[in-house]
Order: C-alpha cells, then sequence, then structure tokens
C-alpha cells in the first residue's frame, strides 16, 4: 500500500541578537496552509508537518537540511520574506541536489515578479503570490492528481518560464472559512513565545513602501464569535502574548465590541496585547478599550513629518494626529511605539531632523524605531525606483541607497544624528555567546587551541572537530600564546566554519595567553567580512547587531595582561574578563566602562536573590555575560527584556 504523501511547510527566523532572545518566528502562514488542506479535504490524501520554531531556530544550515532531508517530504513548502529568502533558496539547494523528485512550492511577501532572486527556477515547482489558503491547495491538488487539468483550480500563470506562478488575485474568501491554526490544533501555544491573530486582512491605505499594497484595499473582517473563540482558546492554553496582525487593528467596525470580548476573556491581565493602529482614527474611547482589553503596547506609523512626503507615498496622516494618540495611550498605560522611515522619496536630511526631534520633543524618544527605507519587491515604489530618482540595493534587506534629497552620507548622518538625540543605540546590540557548554539541540560552542598537541597548523584535525556542523548561533573560541603567528589557521577554521554555515551567527571568542598586536582583530575582521554576504551582513553599521559575524575577547582569571593593552583591546572589540559572582557585584556600574565587561563563571546563579536584582538594576546589561547557559538565558530575559 502506497503511503501518503508528506507535505513539509517550513518558515526560517530572523537572526537574532542573541540564541536565548525570541525571534518571533511564529509560522502562521504554515499553519493557516496547513488548516486549508484540511478544509479542502485533503487531509487524508496529504499528510501535513509544520516545521517547529524549535528546529528552525536551533540548528544551523547543514544540520538543517539534514533533518528536512531526512523526513523525505514530497512536497516542500518554503515561506520566504526579506530577512530568510537567501537562506531558503539555499535550503531549496540542498534539498533539490539530494531530493530531485521532491516538488518545492514557496511563498510569502518576497515572491513577486520583480524579485531576481527568484528567476532561477530551477529551485522550486511552483509560487504562490498573494494569500495561500485556496492558491496553494490549488497546486497541491494538481500534484497529487499528477495532471495539468486545472479542474476547479483556477490561476493565471506567469507569460515566462516554466514554472507556474500562482497569481491568487484579490482573496474574497470569508476569513472564517479557515479556523485559526491554534484552535485547529496545527501551531501550539507556548506560554515563552508570542501567539499571532489576525482578524481582518485587507488595508484600505496605499502606502507605497508597504507590502500590504499587494493585497486588497478591501478589509475583510473575521467575525467576532471566531476571534472570541481564538483569544480564549490561547488564553486558556496559557499564552501570556498576542500580537494582531491586522494592519490596522482599530479599523474594525466592531472595534468597540472585540475589545470588550477580548477584555472578558482576558479579564485576569494573563496576557499582554499588541497591535498596529493607525493614529488618524484613534479616539479616547478606542483607547480606553483597549486599556480595558489589556494591550500593552501599541504601533502607529508616523513615517514623516513632511506632509507632502506622506500624501506622494500615499499614507496620508498627521503628524499631530499621531502626537495627541501617542499621549492617550500612554496616560492609559500602553506603551506607544512611533515609527519613522529615513529615505522616503521627498525627504531630506533636514525632513529627519525634524522627524527625530518630533519624536523627542513629544517624549517618544526611548520606544521609537528609526528604519531605513527598503525597497520591497512587489511594492509600488520599488517599482517606481527608476522615475523617482531612487537607487536602491538589489539584494535584501533592499536599502535605499540614495534619492533626490537624500546621498549615503545624509542617510548615516540621520542616523548618527537619532542616536544621538535619542542617547542610546536603534536597535538591540549584538551579544557574545560566551556560555560554557554546548546546547543539547545542536552543537553552538566549538574550541580549538593553537598550544596543543593536537594541533598542527591551518589543515589540523583539531581545527575540523571544531567546525563541524553547529547551531544557528555559534561561537568558536580560539586560545593560544601566541594568536597572531597561527593566525592562517584562525583564518582556515572561519573559512570553514561559514562554509558549513553561511547563515549562521559566527561568535568569534579570542582567547589569548599573551599579548597580541592589535593588527590581527583588522585581519580577522577582514576574513569575517569576505565570507558570503547575506540579509544579516548588508544591514548597516546603525544595525551592527545584526551582522552576523563578530569578534570578543574573554580573557581567563588567571591570566593578567596590561591594563594599558586592555584599554587598547576595548576600543576595537567587547573584552570580557572571567570573574566570579561576587567580583562583579563590587561595582557593576563600572562594568564595561572603567572596568572590562565580566563573564561570570559561577556554575550555580540565584537569579531570584538581591544581588542579582542589584545587577539588574544597576550594570550595563551588555557589560555582563555568563558561562552558565540558565545564568545567561535568566539575564537576557530580565536585564536587557528579549523576550
Amino acid at each position: 500500500m502506497a503511503s501518503t504523501p508528506r507535505l513539509l511547510l517550513v518558515q526560517l527566523p530572523m537572526p537574532r541578537p542573541s540564541p536565548f532572545a525570541a525571534s518571533g518566528n511564529e509560522p502562521l502562514a504554515a499553519g493557516c496552509l496547513a488548516v486549508a488542506v484540511g478544509v479542502h479535504g485533503f487531509d487524508q490524501q496529504l499528510t501535513v508537518e509544520v516545521l517547529s520554531p524549535e528546529i528552525t531556530e536551533h540548528l544551523g544550515d547543514t544540520l538543517l537540511a539534514e533533518r528536512v532531508i531526512a523526513s523525505r517530504p514530497d512536497y516542500l513548502g518554503l515561506s520566504l520574506y526579506v530577512w530568510n529568502i537567501e537562506r531558503s533558496l539555499h535550503l531549496a539547494r540542498q534539498v533539490r541536489r539530494l531530493l530531485p523528485e521532491t516538488k518545492i512550492i514557496i511563498g510569502g511577501p518576497e515572491v513577486a515578479a520583480d524579485n531576481h532572486l527568484l528567476h532561477d527556477e530551477s529551485l522550486f515547482d511552483a509560487a504562490v503570490v498573494g494569500e495561500g489558503e485556496e492558491a496553494a491547495v490549488g497546486v497541491f491538488a494538481r500534484w497529487l492528481a499528477k495532471t495539468d487539468t486545472h479542474g476547479k483550480w483556477l490561476w493565471s500563470a506567469r507569460a515566462c518560464g516554466d514554472v507556474p506562478w500562482v497569481l491568487s488575485g484579490p482573496a474574497t474568501f470569508p476569513l472564517q472559512h479557515y479556523r485559526s491554526p491554534y484552535v485547529a490544533g496545527v501551531l501550539p501555544v507556548c506560554s515563552d513565545r508570542a501567539v499571532y491573530l489576525e482578524t481582518s486582512r485587507g488595508c484600505r491605505a496605499g502606502c507605497a513602501f508597504c507590502g500590504y499594497g499587494r493585497g486588497s484595499t478591501k478589509v475583510r473582517e473575521l467575525p467576532l464569535p471566531q476571534v472570541s473563540e481564538a483569544v480564549a482558546y490561547v488564553h486558556a492554553h496559557g499564552a501570556r502574548e498576542v500580537v494582531f496582525l491586522d494592519p490596522t487593528f482599530n479599523g474594525r467596525s466592531d472595534f468597540a465590541a472585540l475589545c470588550a470580548a477580548v477584555a472578558t476573556i482576558n479579564s485576569d491581565r494573563q496576557i499582554a496585547l499588541y497591535a498596529e493602529v493607525r493614529a488618524g482614527s484613534l479616539t479616547l474611547n478606542d483607547v480606553r478599550h483597549m486599556a480595558q482589553a489589556g494591550f500593552a503596547s501599541v504601533e502607529i506609523g508616523l513615517q514623516s513629518t513632511n506632509a507632502t512626503t506622506l500624501k506622494d507615498v500615499g499614507c496620508g496622516g498627521s503628524p499631530e494626529r499621531v502626537a495627541t494618540a501617542a499621549a492617550m495611550l500612554a496616560d492609559h498605560g500602553i506603551a506607544p511605539v512611533v515609527d519613522l522611515i529615513v529615505g522616503l522619496p521627498g525627504d531630506t536630511f533636514e525632513d529627519v531632523v525634524r522627524g527625530v526631534t518630533f519624536l523627542h520633543e513629544h517624549g517618544l524618544s526611548d520606544n521609537a524605531q528609526i528604519f531605513p527605507l527598503m525597497l520591497l519587491p512587489g511594492t509600488p515604489l520599488r517599482l517606481q525606483a527608476e522615475s523617482r530618482g531612487v537607487t536602491f540595493a538589489p539584494e535584501p534587506p533592499y536599502l535605499v541607497r540614495q534619492t533626490l534629497g537624500m546621498d549615503a552620507d545624509a542617510f548615516a548622518r540621520a542616523f548618527d544624528f537619532a542616536e544621538e538625540r535619542f542617547g542610546r543605540d536603534l536597535d538591540e546590540p549584538w551579544r557574545p555567546l560566551l556560555v560554557e557548554k554546548s546546547d543539547n539541540r545542536a552543537p553552538d560552542v566549538f574550541h580549538f587551541d593553537t598550544d596543543s598537541r593536537a594541533f598542527v597548523g591551518a589543515t589540523s584535525a583539531a581545527i575540523a572537530t571544531a567546525t563541524g556542523p553547529g547551531g544557528q548561533h555559534v561561537a568558536l573560541w580560539v586560545r593560544g600564546n601566541d594568536l597572531y603567528v597561527d593566525r592562517d589557521a584562525i583564518i582556515a577554521a572561519i573559512k570553514t566554519r561559514t562554509t558549513m554555515d553561511p547563515f549562521a551567527t559566527l561568535d568569534l571568542i579570542l582567547r589569548p595567553r599573551t599579548p597580541f598586536p592589535l593588527d590581527l582583530l583588522d585581519i580577522l575582521e577582514r576574513a569575517l567580512a569576505e565570507r558570503a554576504p547575506s540579509y544579516a551582513t548588508r544591514l548597516p553599521r546603525w544595525y551592527g547587531n545584526h551582522r552576523i559575524r563578530h569578534i570578543a575577547v574573554c580573557l581567563p582569571s588567571d591570566i593578567v595582561l596590561p591594563a594599558d593593552y586592555i584599554d587598547a583591546l576595548r576600543k576595537w572589540v567587547p573584552v570580557f574578563c572571567d570573574q566570579s559572582w561576587s567580583q562583579a557585584a563590587e561595582s557593576p556600574e563600572l562594568l564595561g566602562t572603567i572596568r572590562p565587561c565580566a563573564r561570570i563563571i559561577d556554575p550555580c546563579i540565584d537569579t531570584t536573590d538581591d544581588t542579582w536584582r542589584r545587577l539588574v538594576a544597576t550594570s550595563n546589561p551588555d557589560a555582563v555575560a555568563f558561562a552558565s547557559r540558565e545564568a545567561e538565558a535568566a539575564w537576557v530575559r530580565d536585564a536587557l527584556g528579549y523576550r
């Protein structure tokens, strides 16, 4: 008896500043597709697996490919986003090479005809543009039937190429036709992960830079009973955070009733709620309803303070209404997060300065999000780029390089100004992985010692053992008396490591026994920079935390190097010194400033006592790390708030 064909659905995560930080990689689209397979009656003909985030978040590229290939799926579905498209296509190549009979279908925001990364159609067998519940299932129906006839599944295919590009067009099906993948039992509800819910699809706004413009301007709402069912289900199953994905959450016709229903379910405030709203239509009563429901934070798009620019890119809106909305939210205990985009056509450096100043003067510096403009595939602004005099990078994240109003220097000065005015980094800083033991799910801590007997140079077996398949965030510790002399071996290890897992985060941790020339750092930084680029490596310097290859120095407690040499090192890279819990707690406010950063090596630390709380309250959290995995995870949660 023939086995049932298997469909494996995969969504790969965004690079994280720490492997202990939440990724936000909830495979909602995959879950919705799995539900649709059942709704359309194919669940008896097709076994569907959504690859767990526990796997996608922790396995490096090689181990992930091995896991996918070992499952031998008949069909592989990949959800493509700006942060994962290159890594997903890397996975597709490996699957195609070893499982040539596996059919690959792609979907997600990156699937657009103007995305040159998808012009190599040998990597996939079908591409779905738009909502997938009906279009993608139509592809599966054809594949299962082994026929090229359309039957009831109709689509338009791209004129060129042999691969069908399924254009679903503006979807019209009622959202209640498909249950939430959480309620359907496809996706688990986890208390330590955010849950993502949709109560509507479609967006009336016509923002030229936004991917929502590719869908319908008609808003389809999930009826209130189904919304209540989903919220009640995730509440009963222990959810702590719920993010509503609606483009404009306060745009629902029954907004007050929806908030009242959520407030009743969430009366114990178990769930912290998050959403995006449009400031122009947000009323005081709306804010009161959201506060009663348990909203913790709400995102608002300012984008620019230049009214002409806002009108030209289809946003509209008023900075004054944004300020009013933010104030109302803050007054009711809801943190407003306000977005500003740098590089919109029509804006100048002076416009960005006015926008940043506006946010600062209205008390929004701490929660403001400043983004460089990205011209995403399929968006109107990308199609209009040449006529508007906009140049942009062709590779993810498709950063705008120059507009008629801003050159590259103006972009850099704009972000410098924002960081200076806000008094903070614009994004989460990178955090080196300094834990002692490797993760049981995937090796993520590797060591080699250039002074060991096993080490015999750049081709040493000692290097080979330190560069095997690993996790998605890996630390490579290099010890030695003369790291400069052994630099070729270190570079060889870098090359091997980044060839094995090209999209994994790599922390190169130097553990010198004697001082090395500072030129070594420049040599190693160039070696890291020369490896294959990706979304994360192309982000600009003000998002330096997302560069996925870094160097740090960690000095053992039994090694004493000259103080002036350590000070010189600290100007190049983060320097941590092994020390006890009690030593770090003596003057925690000096860590990372007067004193080097601390790597606390005590095996057991009480994360509930007063010393822990004092360290959290008084130290720079980026200047403290732990050898213990448990303590590091707690610090990332308690001190950095990466939940």
